[in-house]
C-alpha cells in the first residue's frame, strides 16, 4: 500500500499499536517455536522474519510449489482485501487477468525471480490500479517464494497530477507577456519561455546554456555575479530590482528582475526560477515626462511675468522668481498659503472669490486688477488663469501676473 502520511500523528498512533501487537505475537509464537523443540536463536530469527514481514508496507505474499497462497501479511489484506488470506488461494486470483498472472507464475516458478513485472491489481483490490510485482524463490523443501507487491496507484496519480501541473506551467508560461526563467547551479540558462524572443530577440537556442552576465552591460557583471552568489548562498529571494539587457539588436532594453532559488527534496540549491519585467516603455515615458518637467520648470522659472500654480483648494504650490521680485514673498513664505490670503487688498476680497470660483470650473480668462505686495504696496495687474487638466481632471490653476503699473 502507499504510505500514509509518515509524518502525520495518525500513523504514528497506528504504527505504534501495529508493533506493540506484532511484538506480542512475536513473543508468544517464540514460546510455542521453543514448545515444538527450536532453540532460542532459531526461535528469534523464525519471528523477526515475522515481525518484518507484519511492519512492512509493501504487500508480502507466501506461496507455496504449486501457486497457493500459504500468507499474506497485513498490507498485502489491505491491498488486495480479507479474500486474498483464504485458504487454497491461487496466486493468479491477485491479478486483474488470470491470463497475465499465469504467465507472472510461469516465469517465476520456472527462473525462480521475477523483478518490476506491472500489472493491475486484482482480487477485492480497494483501488484498481497497477502494482510493481517482485517474485523470489525462498527455498526449502518444498520450496516456496515470496511475492512482494506495491500498489502503484498513489506513485502514477502523482506523476500523472505532476504532468498536468507541468502542462498548466507550459501553457501560462509560453503565454506570458513577462520573461519567465529558471537558472541551473552554474548560472547558466535552463529555461526561458517564448517572451524571451518576442521582447530580446534572441531564439532559445542562442540562450540556453549562456550564462546570465553574457547579456548584461559590462558595468553590472559584477553586481549580478554577487547578487547570484548571494541567493546561492543564503537563500535570499529578490524582487524588484532594476536590470538592463541588451536585446539582439544591440539595444539596451530595461527590466525589472524577481528570482527565488529552488532546492532539491535533499534541500540542496539547484538554482533560479523568476521573471524579467520589460519596463523599457515606461523608463521612455519616465524619461520623456523628466524631459517635459524640466522643459516646463525652465519656462516658468524664465518667465518675465510673476507666476504661481494653485491647486483646486486655492493653495499655493509653487512660485517662481519674477513673482517673488514683484509682491516680496519667497517660495519658503508662499507655498502652503492660500493665494486670496496673500496677495489679495481686503477690499478686493470679494472679487478674489469670485475669480477663484471662475477658475474652479474650469474657465480660462484675464481681468486687470490690483494686488498687494508684501511691505502693502498696491501692483496694477493683468492676471490671466490657465486650468491644469490631467487626465480629464482639473488638478489646479495656473495665474499669470503683469504688472501693468
Amino acid at each position: 500500500m502507499s504510505d500514509p502520511f509518515p509524518d502525520s500523528e495518525p500513523f504514528r498512533l497506528a504504527l505504534s499499536a501495529a508493533l506493540t501487537q506484532a511484538l506480542a505475537d512475536a513473543a508468544s509464537l517464540r514460546r510455542r517455536l521453543a514448545d515444538a523443540g527450536l532453540t532460542s536463536d532459531e526461535a528469534a530469527s523464525w519471528t523477526s522474519g515475522r515481525l518484518m514481514t507484519a511492519i512492512a508496507r509493501d504487500a508480502l505474499i507466501r506461496v507455496d510449489a504449486g501457486g497457493r497462497i500459504v500468507d499474506v501479511n497485513p498490507a498485502g489484506l489491505g491491498l488486495f482485501g480479507p479474500k486474498a488470506g483464504d485458504p487454497y488461494r491461487m496466486v493468479f486470483d491477485l491479478f486483474a487477468d488470470p491470463e497475465i498472472g499465469r504467465r507472472f507464475w510461469d516465469a517465476l516458478s520456472q527462473t525462480g525471480w521475477v523483478v518490476d513485472f506491472e500489472a493491475p491489481l486484482g482480487l477485492d483490490a480497494l483501488d484498481p490500479s497497477d502494482g510493481w510485482w517482485t517474485g523470489a524463490r525462498a527455498g526449502g523443501a518444498p520450496a516456496e517464494y515470496l511475492l512482494a507487491i506495491r500498489d502503484l496507484g498513489p506513485h502514477k496519480a502523482a506523476l500523472e497530477a505532476l504532468r498536468k501541473s507541468e502542462i498548466r506551467f507550459r501553457s501560462l508560461s509560453e503565454n506570458a507577456p513577462d520573461i519567465i526563467y529558471t537558472i541551473g547551479e552554474s548560472g547558466s540558462f535552463t529555461y526561458v519561455n517564448p517572451a524571451w524572443q518576442r521582447i530580446l530577440g534572441h531564439p532559445p537556442d542562442q540562450v540556453l546554456g549562456r550564462y546570465f552576465i553574457d547579456f548584461v552591460p559590462e558595468r553590472d557583471k559584477n553586481r549580478f555575479r554577487s547578487l547570484y552568489r548571494q541567493i546561492r548562498s543564503q537563500g535570499v529571494t529578490v524582487s524588484d530590482l532594476d536590470a538592463e539587457f541588451e536585446a539582439l539588436d544591440g539595444t539596451p532594453r530595461s527590466f525589472s528582475l524577481s528570482g527565488s532559488p529552488f532546492f532539491d527534496d535533499a534541500g540542496g540549491f539547484r538554482g533560479v526560477v523568476g521573471v524579467f519585467r520589460d519596463n523599457t516603455g515606461r523608463r521612455l515615458a519616465e524619461r520623456e515626462l523628466e524631459v517635459a518637467r524640466t522643459y516646463a520648470d525652465q519656462m516658468i522659472e524664465s518667465a518675465p511675468e510673476a507666476i504661481v500654480v494653485v491647486d483646486n483648494q486655492d493653495i499655493v504650490r509653487r512660485v517662481n522668481s519674477m513673482f517673488t521680485r514683484v509682491f516680496q514673498y519667497t517660495p519658503k513664505e508662499a507655498l502652503g498659503r492660500p493665494i486670496n490670503d496673500l496677495i489679495v487688498p481686503i477690499e478686493r476680497k470679494g472679487e478674489g472669490w469670485a475669480l477663484t470660483a471662475r477658475a474652479g470650473q474650469g474657465e480660462a480668462f484675464e481681468v486687470e486688477t490690483q494686488r498687494c505686495r508684501k511691505d502693502g504696496g498696491m501692483v496694477d495687474v493683468s492676471l490671466l488663469t490657465t486650468p491644469i487638466w490631467i487626465e480629464g481632471l482639473k488638478v489646479g490653476v495656473i495665474v499669470i501676473y503683469r504688472d501693468i503699473t
